[in-house]
């Protein structure tokens, strides 16, 4: 039977490490994967496939494949043309809704057989807002784990939101630890 499985949380949280452990254990049970990433997240560090190189099993693991997610049609051919029964998507906040519709189509399509569906991401943007197609994606899961970072300011409360350094307002824009931090409540600020 099909699956959805969504990985949410701010930044910091380990989404893309809970990622990883669910592809370790489905390269144990011998599963085709395909691991996609939106070409708009350019970070070299705390990426994907980064992660899939340093793990000792993933790197040497023959029937997984990587590769960067720009539009419908790319994920279509993926789906259609690689012989896969795990596809997993990180940094799915970063898509727009088309995602959405594919996905559901690709869990009806796979209704009787052995497929997962494994996508992380941000849920919410430094506003606090729903970010992208996170929570549509939440709503239709199987399974939705929700992650807590180390609030980056009071480094004692679980951190839930990301929040942006600087002065910058722009919802979209890709950085790591020089541009967001994790943060609690408490410590979390909306920009003026």
């Amino acid at each position: 039977m099909s699956r959805l499985e969504v990985i949410a949380g701010p930044m910091f949280s380990g989404k893309s490490e809970e990622m990883i452990r669910r592809l370790v254990r489905s390269s144990f049970a011998r599963k085709g994967i395909f691991t996609l990433r939106p070409r708009l997240d350019d970070r070299v560090t705390r990426n994907i496939f980064n992660l899939i190189n340093e793990n000792n099993f993933l790197n040497s693991y023959k029937n997984i494949r990587s590769g960067f997610l720009d539009n419908p049609e790319t994920l279509k051919r993926a789906i259609k043309d690689f012989g896969l029964q795990v596809l997993a998507i990180d940094e799915a906040q970063f898509f727009e809704p088309w995602i959405v519709d594919i996905i559901k189509e690709t869990l009806d399509r796979f209704a009787r057989d052995d497929f997962r569906i494994i996508v992380s991401g941000l849920d919410m943007n430094f506003l606090k807002e729903p970010f992208g197609p996170m929570p549509a994606l939440m709503a239709m899961a199987d399974e939705v784990v929700k992650l807590t970072a180390i609030c980056h300011r009071c480094r004692t409360n679980p951190a839930n939101l990301t929040y942006k350094l600087g002065d910058s307002k722009q919802k979209v824009e890709v950085g790591d630890s020089e541009l967001y931090q994790a943060r609690c409540r408490h410590c979390h600020a909306l920009p003026d």
